[in-house]
């Protein structure tokens, strides 16, 4: 649920739900206008899940649009080389482990 339509419907003003939540008006005004200068702490997230009784989570918060879409191009990770290879002729592993070695050095 997004936080401005939980606060009125708890029939809450900005600055007393800040007040609740040892925050600002301001800042409880931008996260409402999705315009937040510093991401939320754990600690903030916590205490608006619990005074809102698990109305307003998170991700709510978080992604005020909804989640990002997994499967943009963007977010999708190719998968690593395998470290090892269990079916590599004898001492490739041994090759593969030193060129993880000099990439990390």
């Amino acid at each position: 649920m997004r936080l401005s339509a939980w606060r009125r419907e708890e029939g809450l003003t900005q600055e007393e739900l800040a007040q609740q939540l040892g925050c600002t008006q301001p800042y409880i005004s931008d996260l409402e206008r999705k315009n937040r200068p510093s991401p939320p702490s754990s600690d903030f997230l916590d205490r608006l899940y619990r005074l809102s009784r698990g109305a307003v989570t998170p991700n709510d918060v978080i992604f005020p649009y909804g989640l990002p879409d997994i499967d943009t191009p963007e977010l999708q990770l190719e998968a690593p080389a395998p470290l090892l290879d269990v079916n590599a002729r004898p001492g490739a592993n041994a090759i593969r482990a030193r060129e993880c070695q000099d990439l990390a050095a």
